[in-house]
C-alpha cells in the first residue's frame, strides 16, 4: 500500500490489448485484473510486454518479472513461462519479448506481473512473499493456431497486368501484401503494397508487365 508499485503494464495482443497505467498505491495482496484487462495471443507468435517499475511514494531498488501460465496448470513454474526479469531503481520501463510455445494450452489463462521491493532478478519468483511491492494478474486468451493464419493461398488468371489471389480464412481481418519478388513484407514499413481485401478471391490490378511478384496473406 506504499512505496514500490507497478505503474504500467502493456501487452498488445492479436485483437485485444492489456493497457493498465496508474500511479496509485494498490491494496495488499494480489490485484486481480482478470475480469478487466485481457489480451489474446497465438501459439508460435512473438509478442512483447512493457512493465514500468514505478513508485507511489518512496523510491527503492527492487526487481520486476512477468509470467504466463502457458499450459494452464495453475502455476508459473514450467520452463518458458517466465517472460523476463529486471533489477534496478524506479522509475524505469522494461520490455520483455517472448514467443508463445507451440504446445500452449488453448483457452483462458493468466499473466502475472510482479514488482518486489528489495528483491533481485535472480531470486524473484511468481509466489514470493514480501512486504512492499505489487503483484498484478491479468487474463490471457490463447487462440487456436488453426484460426490464426489464412491457408490455401494460390494465384491464377494471370494476365499482362492483373492476377486473381485465392485463399481461405476464418479471420476477422486479413491483410494482403504484394510486391516485386524478393521484397520483405512488413506491416509497419514495407516496400510492397498492403490492402485489406473485403472479399476473396481478390483481384490484383495495375501490375507491371514482365515482372515477378510475391504475394503474402496474413492477419
Amino acid at each position: 500500500t506504499a512505496d514500490s508499485e507497478i505503474t504500467l503494464v502493456s501487452l498488445v495482443g492479436a485483437t485485444s490489448t492489456i493497457y493498465n497505467q496508474s500511479n496509485s498505491c494498490g491494496p495488499t495482496g494480489v490485484q486481480d485484473f482478470t475480469s478487466i484487462y485481457s489480451a489474446d495471443i497465438y501459439p508460435d507468435s512473438s509478442y512483447s510486454i512493457d512493465i514500468e517499475m514505478g513508485t507511489c511514494g518512496g523510491s527503492y531498488s527492487g526487481a520486476i518479472a512477468a509470467w504466463i501460465d502457458f499450459n494452464s496448470d495453475g502455476d508459473f513454474d514450467d520452463a518458458g513461462e517466465q517472460l523476463g526479469t529486471y533489477s534496478g531503481m524506479p522509475t524505469v520501463t522494461q520490455t520483455f519479448n517472448f514467443t508463445v510455445p507451440t504446445g500452449a494450452n488453448i483457452g483462458s489463462t493468466r499473466l502475472r506481473v510482479m514488482q518486489e521491493e528489495g528483491g533481485s532478478a535472480a531470486n524473484i519468483s511468481s509466489c514470493n512473499t514480501f512486504t512492499w511491492g505489487a503483484v498484478e494478474d491479468y487474463k490471457i486468451e490463447i487462440l487456436s493456431a488453426s484460426s490464426c493464419y489464412p491457408t490455401a493461398l494460390s494465384v491464377s488468371n494471370i494476365s499482362v497486368d492483373s492476377a486473381l489471389v485465392t485463399f481461405d480464412t476464418t479471420g476477422i481481418e486479413v491483410y494482403l501484401e504484394y510486391g516485386p519478388a524478393g521484397f520483405t513484407p512488413s506491416f509497419s514499413s514495407s516496400s510492397g503494397t498492403i490492402v485489406i481485401p473485403g472479399t476473396h478471391p481478390y483481384w490484383l490490378t495495375g501490375l507491371d508487365t514482365a515482372t515477378y511478384y510475391d504475394v503474402y496473406v496474413y492477419k
